[in-house]
């Protein structure tokens, strides 16, 4: 007995159910391997799936992702001989999605975006940085992993500390502060410098120690020239 004759796992019903697909009667491995394949090159099974999905991470998604991801994983060690085709589009699936969450939360929001997290994210700490490499993006992530497996849901804001420490290069010199402020408006945002890392142009540091400097003189001269200020 060949293994697509076994009956559709548990993943592989849920993975279909995402598209839109309910089954009308008990499927095997192999009709749900070969629909699944169908069903991935399909743009409007796709669109679809995306749907599905946009209603149930929104409170953590960050986590809700990691999580998928770590399945994926357990999914692919325990996948028979005729089922690791299916685990490793699974995990991949898993970690190019998340990957994406990442890359949303480091760029500007343009208007299309389902989920609230990642536009939050980078109106608190993403506009700071240029977007990095997917390799870079991944090793951030699998170093987090290996530290905390709570940390994008306790503090997801450790991505953007990692992200600095480790390539300081990727931070930009003159963030554009008045988009950040309409994006903020749009989007409901306040601008709270306990929203994320605040920057502070260097010319209004520089204007603060020249009046410091000014003062310190004005009361040297006052106090050689005998005036009571």
């Amino acid at each position: 007995m060949s293994w697509k004759d076994d009956p559709a796992t548990e993943k592989q019903l849920n993975y279909l159910k995402q598209f839109g697909f309910v089954p009308e009667h008990a499927m095997t491995k192999g009709e749900a391997s070969a629909l699944i394949s169908q069903f991935s090159e399909d743009p409007g099974r796709q669109r679809v799936r995306d749907d599905n999905q946009a209603g149930d991470r929104e409170a953590n998604m960050a986590y809700g992702l990691r999580i998928e991801c770590e399945s994926a994983k357990r999914e692919l060690d325990a996948a028979g001989k005729g089922e690791i085709r299916d685990a490793k589009m699974f995990l991949r699936d898993a970690q190019n999605e998340r990957l994406d969450f990442w890359q949303k939360a480091l760029q500007p929001p343009d208007g299309g975006e389902v989920y609230q997290q990642p536009i939050k994210l980078y109106l608190g700490y993403g506009y700071r940085f240029k977007m990095p490499s997917s390799k870079h993006l991944q090793d951030i992530l699998d170093a987090l992993d290996a530290e905390s497996a709570t940390w994008d849901k306790d503090m997801p804001e450790r991505f953007f500390q990692t992200l600095e420490l480790n390539f300081p290069d990727l931070l930009r010199k003159n963030p554009n502060l008045e988009e950040l402020a309409s994006y903020r408006e749009i989007y409901g945002e306040s601008v709270k410098q306990t929203a994320g890392p605040s920057v502070k142009p260097k010319g209004c540091l520089l204007f603060l120690v020249a009046c410091g400097v000014a003062f310190m003189a004005l009361c040297l001269l006052a106090v050689l020239n005998g005036i009571n200020l």
